[in-house]
């Protein structure tokens, strides 16, 4: 369960980073050879996916999958922290079934 949880990490992450890197030159397509955060990405992404790997050789699919819907919390969140990004108050009551939802997907598979 650990690797899932890292991986959801790492890919959100990614995410974050990527957002950064659209802000780094945008003159052509060898500045994104020159963008310092599009590599951290491409770095974030592959790890995440190592992690995966490692969480899915040890969980079940049905039971790992569900942690992916937690990056949508995360990125939300550093949006809001990093990047002062404005969020709606019904996308936050969305973001909050969402994570019902993945808790209720693990509570099920607990026995």
């Amino acid at each position: 369960m650990l690797f899932a949880l890292v991986s959801v990490l790492l890919n959100a992450c990614a995410q974050l980073t990527l957002k950064k890197a659209t802000s780094f030159g945008n003159s052509g397509i060898t500045d994104l050879f020159k963008n310092p955060f599009l590599y951290l990405t491409g770095i974030f992404y592959m790890t995440s996916i190592v992690t995966w790997y490692l969480a899915l050789s040890r969980v079940p699919l049905s039971v790992g999958y569900p942690l992916q819907a937690l990056g949508y919390l995360i990125v939300t969140i550093a949006a809001v922290l990093v990047f002062r990004e404005q969020v709606n108050t019904l996308n936050w009551i969305g973001l909050v079934v969402i994570v019902l939802g993945v808790f209720m997907t693990q509570m099920g598979k607990v026995r």
